[in-house]
């Protein structure tokens, strides 16, 4: 199933009667245009559950949807390729069907999720610093602490061989730093 209601919005323009959420971007100082091109670096077209199991159109991952009281009772469980994946219960009302189904939500769920890291010291302390040849935007801090949390984030930060062996976070990274 395609999100193409919330990608359309994105990345056409929202319509002339805009829901409150898509008035304005989540993130004080943040310009709309600005938080539009971010979030839809983040938009996965299949709305569905990845093989690292993320969750919609967003990647949410499990331990993030727990955090954000979406999900509960979170624990690790091994595939069947031997690598290990967190599960976790939906919380009423949710359902991974109504999860799925529901791409306002999702987008909620994501931007709360930003506004929450973007006040985490482990961000705000990174702002400005160098991070291999570049200089660490807020926009950027926050792909990587959606992909890695913000323990990952510290340690992506400080090893340049966490960063090449996640170089698909690395890669979000480069996309979206500097755009805020």
């Amino acid at each position: 199933m395609l999100a193409l209601d919330l990608m359309q919005a994105l990345v056409f323009g929202f319509p002339e009667v805009k829901p409150a959420h898509f008035a304005e971007s989540p993130i004080a100082a943040v310009p709309l245009t600005d938080w539009k091109r971010f979030a839809k670096s983040f938009i996965n077209a299949e709305n569905d559950v990845t093989d690292s199991f993320r969750y919609g159109i967003f990647e949410m991952s499990v331990r993030r949807l727990c955090d954000l009281g979406l999900m509960v009772k979170p624990h690790t469980t091994a595939t069947r390729s031997g690598k290990l994946v967190w599960l976790a219960t939906w919380e009423a009302p949710w359902t991974l069907k109504t999860f799925l189904a529901d791409h306002s939500a999702q987008y909620q769920t994501f931007c709360t999720s930003m506004v929450d890291y973007s006040h985490a010291e482990g961000v705000r302390d990174l702002v400005g610093r160098a991070v291999d040849t570049r200089i660490a935007t807020l926009s950027g801090l926050l792909a990587v602490a959606h992909r890695a949390g913000l323990q990952g984030l510290g340690t992506w930060f400080a090893n340049g061989a966490e960063r090449e062996a996640f170089s698909h976070t690395t890669a979000l990274f480069q996309l979206v730093n500097g755009i805020f």
